[in-house]
């Protein structure tokens, strides 16, 4: 796709633009008498064969289409009636596009019909017409005598309507700045929503193009959109600069100056960029930069002219805060700001759609802003922060698939989390969380699962509907017992309970056919069950400081196949 940000601005609803499917021709101007237009009549029909009634037909000059030039303005406007039969009366020579859509009783379909019409005294009081069967275009030609100058257009067939959607990514939160999308089309013109999304339904195949205008000197240009009969083209993120120093750089030696400026802000300015950078060979242009570990306290705006940085590595730093200018990376995949003294994020963090790696263990962090839910990220890693709760936007992570939360302030379960069925890694280990809800059997990819201290006094029953579990973590916690549907996980290889208060095991426990690693550790247990034998793939077993008194003589000659000295750990004499 190519874009460009220079040209005459139109202006607002009379500006629409399309590169079309086939090539533009020299456009007449509507001079001479009325004896030089012609009639065209018309009928479109529906794939089985009845006619699109009441659909709508505009006729413009094919130069309406040109994005570089005023556009002329539209010529003739008309609708089918019941049979699919439109007239478009007194039209001058020149080259057209006629576009015929309908959305009325049936799914949107359309069509748009290129036709060059040429007046001359060439041929003989007659017109003739022409169409090539490639590209679709309509010849039409009559000579200044004929008096005969309606003409039938080949009886054309209305296919699906396709659709062009996408995303502005604006380098600011406010959602006041709603920028005016233009394509030509039924709609000629959108106004983005409060997430800067935008829709156009109802075109015709063809290859289009789409200005996004947010003030008069602040517009993009696309090109080359491309939409096909029946589906739906997805432009992604379209990334609209409206500062105009942080439109980003575009050259290696641009780069270089703004990494200057970052270094020299905090007295490094003789670091060599090398050794610290990684271009781009082609372009030369910094995709990935690691700032690691240099006693940085400020990160100044001008990283927003990093555009091309996929990767930003900024751990083991002294800084208090991310710029707002963090937002203009459209290029970012990972941001690694790890042990640093960030107490806040700025909202304009949600620009980041490329960001999939998310990491900001250990900071000051005590709130996350709403728009972190703008993100795709698969990976957030927000350990040993400050954080008591999360905000419900969070939800909006259906990509995220690793979540780690532990050692924070949390005092209940975070409830959001559990909206995230594409889980499969989450941690609150080190929190004081003290209950776990029903829905945490929503995530039923997860293979990870930590909730090593904290005060959870038991596991709901909803936790055997997570039967992809491998690995479950609930040491130094305040349980007393264990659902039985916990044993119903065959899947599960790990279980760590050590350092709570259970008196007892479920009966079941032996159904965790896969365990490999079990920690009993510091318990209260007094009994082991019987089904217990039944992990023949267990080489791990911890049963030191519990009050395993009187055991089954089997028991105890399976369990001293782990652990030999486990017997003389136990809070009791072994009788």
């Amino acid at each position: 796709m190519k874009c460009c940000c220079s040209g005459i601005l139109w202006c607002a609803l009379s500006v629409a633009c399309l590169l079309c499917r086939c090539s533009s021709g020299v456009v007449a101007t509507e001079t001479g008498t009325g004896s030089e237009v012609v009639v065209l009549d018309g009928t479109v029909v529906h794939p089985d064969g009845t006619g699109a009634a009441h659909a709508a037909v505009r006729l413009r000059r094919q130069s309406f289409l040109d994005t570089a030039v005023s556009p002329p303005g539209e010529y003739r406007n008309g609708i089918t009636d019941s049979d699919g039969h439109f007239i478009l009366d007194s039209v001058f020579q020149g080259d057209y596009y006629i576009e015929i859509a309908n959305s009325a009783a049936r799914a949107d379909s359309a069509l748009l019909i290129p036709c060059m019409i040429r007046i001359s005294d060439v041929l003989s009081g007659s017109c003739v017409i022409t169409q090539d069967s490639t590209s679709g275009n309509i010849l039409i030609e009559c000579d200044t005598g004929s008096h005969n100058r309606t003409v039938t257009l080949p009886r054309d067939t209305l296919l699906p309507a396709g659709a062009v959607t996408g995303r502005i990514n604006l380098p600011m939160s406010d959602n006041s700045l709603r920028p005016l999308v233009v394509i030509y089309g039924l709609e000629h013109s959108v106004v983005a929503d409060v997430n800067q999304r935008f829709r156009f339904s109802g075109l015709p195949a063809g290859t289009y193009a789409l200005r996004i205008i947010q003030d008069p000197e602040t517009y993009l240009t696309l090109t080359g959109i491309t939409v096909e009969s029946g589906q739906t083209t997805d432009l992604g993120i379209l990334n609209l600069p409206i500062i105009g120093f942080f439109s980003g750089c575009r050259t290696g030696a641009c780069d270089s100056a703004a990494l200057h400026s970052i270094l020299k802000a905090n007295g490094l300015d003789t670091i060599q960029h090398e050794t610290i950078a990684r271009r781009d060979p082609v372009s030369n242009r910094i995709v990935a930069l690691d700032l690691q570990g240099l006693g940085l306290t400020e990160l100044t705006g001008n990283i927003g002219s990093l555009s091309s940085c996929s990767e930003l590595i900024l751990r083991d730093n002294s800084l208090t805060e991310l710029p707002t200018e963090i937002g203009f990376l459209y290029s970012l995949t990972t941001l690694d700001a790890n042990s640093n003294l960030i107490a806040r994020l700025p909202t304009e963090i949600g620009n980041l759609d490329s960001l999939k790696y998310f990491s900001l263990n250990t900071n000051r962090i005590a709130h996350l802003p709403r728009e972190i839910g703008k993100l795709n990220i698969t990976r957030l890693d927000i350990g040993n922060n400050s954080l008591t709760g999360l905000p419900p936007d969070i939800q909006n992570l259906s990509n995220l698939e690793v979540c780690i939360l532990d050692k924070n302030e949390f005092s209940r379960y975070p409830a959001e989390v559990n909206s995230l069925t594409g889980l499969f890694y989450l941690s609150l280990a080190g929190n004081m969380i003290n209950s776990i809800p029903a829905s945490i059997g929503n995530l039923t990819r997860l293979t990870h699962l930590d909730f090593s201290t904290n005060f959870i006094a038991g596991l709901p029953p909803e936790i055997g509907q997570c039967d992809s579990l491998v690995e479950l973590y609930c040491s130094d916690n305040l349980l007393s017992a264990l659902p039985v549907e916990l044993s119903s996980i065959s899947s599960m290889q790990l279980l760590d309970l050590s350092g709570n208060r259970l008196d007892s095991l479920p009966d079941n426990i032996g159904n965790l056919s896969s365990l490999q690693y079990l920690s009993l550790y510091a318990n209260r247990l007094t009994w082991l069950p019987s089904s217990i034998t039944a992990l023949t793939n267990l080489d791990h077993l911890s049963l030191a400081y519990n009050k395993l008194c009187t055991l089954p003589a089997d028991i105890i000659i399976w369990a001293d196949t782990f652990n030999e000295g486990w017997a003389s750990s136990q809070l009791c004499t072994i009788e």
